[in-house]
């Protein structure tokens, strides 16, 4: 409330004692000296408030409120006792209760004034805090304001600007990977459109002179449009598990069991590659999850290690089970890598294709489909290669 406002209030109510006394038949001097007694209870009233809506400056605003109210009437009592011998000599004791009532009512409204300042300037605060924030400036500062209302509604303020700060990060990583995935899939794709265009241009122009040699041709040509579909099938995969759109029928079964008939359907791929692949030891862990996610997740695994352990490596997988977790571990002999590089390059899709023309998603698949049945994947480096931990609440 601006000095001009109170001199306002202060001179209303001495103009409207002053009229109250001149048209009940008072005297201006007795109006003056009435309202003189009677602003000054009032006002040791009000400074009593005054100090106490201070101290409660960080309580309710009902509390408060209430204080206003406790002193507007405490004021006006006071106003009135300490003028109460002039209304009783007075020669209209009418007119002096007027003038008396007027005062103190004066001294009443101020008090409430600096109420409704105080909580008109903490809404504009938070007001202005909430515009910046809505107008893109996260950066703005949020002050603690008084009263437990505001104190809270900025304390949610600053916690949504933090959110914000979260969400714009999460959203610039994400455009990142978008872009980094969009630039990857275009140069994975555009190698086996290429060779397709150069196989059908080949059969068209005739130059093939044996039907052995058209034979190979169509035969390179399925396995292109063959890899063409598969990275298309892997890319969809991988959109359903970042839009959350995956259909799970989770189910109680042995990891163990899982794991081991998975293992043995590798062994021939395994043996095309001159790698030893050890399956685990019986280990009783039973989880509740989708088991064609959980087979496809620990498949992709297994698919990596082999891949990329050199000819007569050897490929372990073991299972542990404790603190309320499985874990099923792939040990591999691909040569060691750092592990921050190998972790950005394995579990999240990269515009690199693998080796041996593979594409990056296969990894990547596997930690969404982990992580959609409450799951985590990880991986770290050892002496001799990589280990691939997947784990899982049991229940």
């Amino acid at each position: 409330m601006s000095g001009r406002a109170i001199a306002a209030v202060a001179l209303a109510g001495a103009s409207a004692s002053v009229i109250a006394s001149l048209e009940l038949g008072g005297s201006a001097s007795e109006a003056f000296e009435l309202a003189g007694a009677a602003v000054g209870g009032a006002a040791a009233v009000g400074l009593v408030g005054a100090a106490l809506l201070r101290l409660a400056r960080r309580r309710s605003i009902a509390v408060q409120g209430a204080i206003v109210a406790l002193t507007s009437i405490g004021a006006v009592a006071a106003g009135a006792m300490a003028a109460s011998h002039l209304m009783i000599e007075a020669s209209h004791p009418i007119a002096a209760l007027g003038v008396i009532l007027i005062s103190a009512g004066t001294i009443g409204i101020l008090i409430s004034f600096l109420l409704g300042v105080r909580v008109r300037t903490a809404s504009d605060r938070l007001i202005e805090v909430a515009r910046q924030i809505g107008a893109g400036n996260l950066a703005a500062t949020v002050e603690q304001p008084p009263g437990e209302e505001f104190a809270r509604l900025a304390t949610e303020l600053e916690s949504m600007q933090a959110q914000l700060k979260q969400s714009r990060v999460r959203e610039r990583e994400a455009e990142a990977a978008r872009r980094e995935l969009v630039a990857w899939m275009s140069h994975d794709l555009r190698t086996p459109v290429g060779r397709i265009k150069a196989i059908v241009e080949a059969l068209e122009d005739g130059i093939l002179s044996t039907p052995s040699e058209v034979e190979e041709y169509y035969e390179r040509l399925r396995k292109e449009a063959d890899r063409v579909g598969i990275l298309v099938n892997d890319l969809l995969e991988l959109n359903r598990i970042n839009a959350g759109a995956l259909s799970l029928d989770p189910d109680h079964v042995s990891v163990c069991e899982v794991v081991a008939d998975t293992v043995a359907s590798f062994g021939v791929i395994a043996d095309s590659r001159s790698v030893t692949l050890n399956g685990p030891e019986w280990t009783e862990a039973d989880v509740r999850v989708s088991v064609t996610h959980f087979e496809r997740a620990f498949a992709n695994l297994l698919d990596n290690a082999l891949r990329y352990s050199h000819s007569g490596g050897v490929v372990d997988v073991h299972i542990q089970n404790g603190g309320g977790e499985v874990s099923v571990f792939v040990d591999d002999t691909c040569g060691g890598a750092d592990v921050g590089e190998l972790s950005r390059r394995t579990l999240e899709p990269h515009p690199s294709p693998g080796r041996n023309g593979q594409n990056g998603l296969g990894l990547p698949i596997a930690k969404g489909l982990i992580e959609a049945q409450g799951g985590r994947l990880s991986v770290e480096r050892t002496k001799r290669g990589c280990r691939f931990a997947l784990t899982l609440p049991t229940g």
